[in-house]
């Protein structure tokens, strides 16, 4: 590159741009620890602290268990390019590698609050795949409630729920957009007033290959 006197550059030069790398977290109970940096080696413990703790571009998977829901929400939003992802690795496939090692089977989440399990709410761009969770128990309450914000993947669920309070599977709220709600396996029982994918409204919602008994 040749600079004149007036500033001015001629001549060949490359411009180098590396895309960002992904954060990859993982969630392991037993055997993580919510202090830990979420590492393979080190993994955190509880659905509550990846939730307040990914931010845009992360991806946080979670080892084959058992998960108590306190009501969880996610404190951040993700973007277009960079969404939230809360991936169950129900085949190992990527946390063969955790501490104290990995077995394939359902990552399952309970409900241990009096509100619905998994929310998200006024928040957007979030991928929310392959889990089992559990509806609560208290009346219309849902498994995964969607409000606000918009743009989340809620993609090939199992949901179930079987108390005598109706309850929903998936609520989403008319004020969240562009949402995909897609391959989600769904049966509740125990009140005939059970709502399996419950739409109050909404713009640009799209509801696909659901199945619900």
């Amino acid at each position: 590159i040749v600079v004149d006197g007036k500033g001015t550059a001629t001549g060949n030069f490359q411009l180098n741009i590396t895309a960002p790398v992904p954060k990859i977290f993982f969630v392991k109970n037993p055997g993580g620890n919510d202090t830990n940096p979420g590492t393979q080696a080190a993994p955190w413990l509880t659905l509550a602290k990846a939730f307040a703790a990914a931010v845009a571009g992360d991806i946080v998977y979670f080892v084959p268990s058992t998960y108590a829901s306190p009501g969880v929400a996610p404190t951040n939003s993700g973007t277009s390019v960079n969404p939230i992802n809360f991936l169950a690795d129900t085949t190992c496939a990527y946390s063969a590698g955790v501490v104290g090692g990995c077995t394939p089977g359902p990552v399952t989440v309970t409900s241990s609050a009096t509100t619905h399990t998994v929310s998200f709410s006024s928040r957007s761009y979030h991928r929310f795949e392959n889990f089992t969770v559990q509806a609560p128990t208290t009346s219309a309450t849902s498994a995964i409630y969607v409000s606000g914000g918009g743009n989340h993947v809620i993609r090939n669920n199992t949901i179930t729920g079987s108390s005598t309070n109706a309850k929903r599977g998936i609520y989403v709220l008319g004020s969240s957009v562009n949402n995909l709600v897609t391959q989600n396996n769904i049966t509740l029982t125990g009140s005939t007033s059970n709502r399996g994918i419950y739409l109050t409204s909404g713009t640009n919602n799209t509801f696909s290959y659901n199945t619900v008994t």
